[in-house]
């Protein structure tokens, strides 16, 4: 792909998320009840504060946020739709806290990735016979898959971004950027699970408990960034 290709080929790419992403929201179907906004709240304002620390490797062309924990224990407590608002605040909060802020068309690309990641997350839940709200012993294998597609799912769109930019293939693009994250990823969902089961006993205690080790995934982040260099990139809420 030529320099002149790449920012049609990438815009038309932002659209098909966002229209996607768009499509997406109206297709979850859940329960709802009147305490699940003030639980939604609390995990937007958890995943907010994490999200407020963002870690750039622009070798990687990533940008990382250690906040999809709270996603998944949205997705357990209250739902897709839930998890798709607690993802979209936390990608905000962290692109305001970027200084210079990022590029619209960039901004726009990973709020589309990350609401299709959850989402696609939130369908394998209800597929492998999770549902919001159940015990916990109902949920632990659908949130490990839910955890593993939002994975996949996120980590393979922010590829195909930085293989249109650089002009390389979608797999090697994956695997030098994005394919070392996994391990943020089984420690998500090992948070997320600690979390949903003390959020039945205290919903504060259950935050306090989960933010804590999302700020060490930051700081493994940083430690990484030091290492392969920083900069301005796509954000990949891996988190």
């Amino acid at each position: 792909m030529t320099g002149k290709d790449k920012d049609p080929a990438l815009r038309v790419l932002v659209c098909l998320v966002l229209v996607t992403a768009a499509v997406m929201l109206f297709l979850p179907r859940e329960r709802w009840s009147g305490l699940d906004a003030r639980k939604t709240l609390l995990l937007v304002a958890a995943a907010s504060i994490v999200a407020c620390r963002p870690v750039r490797i622009s070798r990687l062309r990533i940008e990382l946020v250690a906040f999809h924990p709270f996603l998944l224990m949205a997705i357990a407590i209250s739902g897709a739709r839930a998890a798709a608002l607690t993802a979209m605040c936390g990608l905000l909060v962290a692109a305001l806290a970027r200084r210079p802020l990022p590029p619209t068309i960039r901004l726009l690309f990973n709020l589309g990735t990350v609401t299709i990641a959850t989402i696609s997350a939130g369908a394998v839940f209800v597929g492998l016979g999770g549902a919001p709200r159940e015990d916990l012993s109902r949920t632990v294998w659908p949130l490990v898959g839910a955890g593993a597609t939002f994975f996949l799912v996120s980590t393979v769109l922010v590829a195909v971004a930085i293989a249109m930019e650089r002009g390389q293939g979608v797999l090697a693009s994956w695997r030098a950027s994005l394919g070392w994250t996994v391990w943020s990823n089984v420690a998500g969902v090992t948070i997320a699970l600690a979390g949903t089961a003390l959020f039945a006993q205290s919903q504060l205690a259950a935050l306090a408990v989960t933010t804590a080790p999302c700020w060490l995934i930051v700081v493994l982040y940083r430690a990484e960034a030091a290492m392969r260099g920083t900069g301005d990139v796509f954000l990949s809420p891996q988190r």
